[in-house]
């Protein structure tokens, strides 16, 4: 039970992870489209 507890914990702060990272990398090309439009 306790196995399985952290497991899910770990699997967790994967998915937590990636999705930070995908929204970092949406935030930074949306950004870098905002400073086209702008030049």
């Amino acid at each position: 039970m306790k196995d399985e507890k952290k497991m899910l914990q770990m699997l967790w702060e994967r998915y937590c992870r990636m999705k930070f990272r995908r929204n970092q990398t949406e935030r930074s090309a949306g950004e870098r489209e905002e400073q086209k439009r702008r030049l």
